[in-house]
């Protein structure tokens, strides 16, 4: 058994710091290129979310919409009256160049659908790399990875009839 020098040992732990804050980086940008764009249309919010990584993205899940505008607006969820592709906040892995939609209501204090739609809005969309990090992703704020999440109960977390708060 070979021995390294102290001096050799503290290399190779620099090395591998090195090498990981590289690979933490590349992650980093590459999340980064998971794109939102948020547009009004018939009453619904859109939410696009554009994979333009070299990555493919799993998990990719709306998590918040919060008009930007002073309003009526106090919850969201998606729109049941749109097809399932468009209503289903669960989606298979998007590859890169690939893109989903996602139709959302705003809704008053008592749940009911608003048809006056803010200007804008921000929204989060959580997803997870092919590392298996996860990634926030913000209309006009950058990324940062952040732990997993806790695993909620599928058929409640797709269910188009439970809204989130605003």
């Amino acid at each position: 058994m070979q021995v390294l020098p102290r001096q050799q040992m503290a290399q190779q732990a620099s090395k591998e710091r090195i090498e990981a804050a590289e690979a933490m980086s590349a992650a980093q940008r590459e999340a980064e290129k998971v794109r939102l764009v948020v547009s009004s249309d018939g009453g619904s919010l859109t939410v696009q979310v554009t994979n333009h990584a070299l990555r493919v993205v799993t998990d990719v899940e709306p998590l918040d919409v919060t008009p930007t505008d002073a309003g009526p607006w106090r919850s969201w969820k998606p729109n049941p009256n749109v097809g399932r592709q468009l209503s289903s906040l669960s989606r298979p892995p998007l590859h890169p160049g690939e893109r989903m939609t996602v139709a959302v209501w705003l809704l008053d204090d008592n749940g009911d659908q608003l048809r006056e739609l803010p200007r804008k809005a921000t929204v989060e969309v959580r997803f997870c790399d092919d590392d298996g990090q996860w990634w926030p992703s913000v209309t006009g704020v950058g990324t940062q990875r952040i732990p997993p999440p806790l695993r909620r109960g599928r058929a409640r977390h797709n269910d188009p009839s439970v809204t989130r708060p605003v």
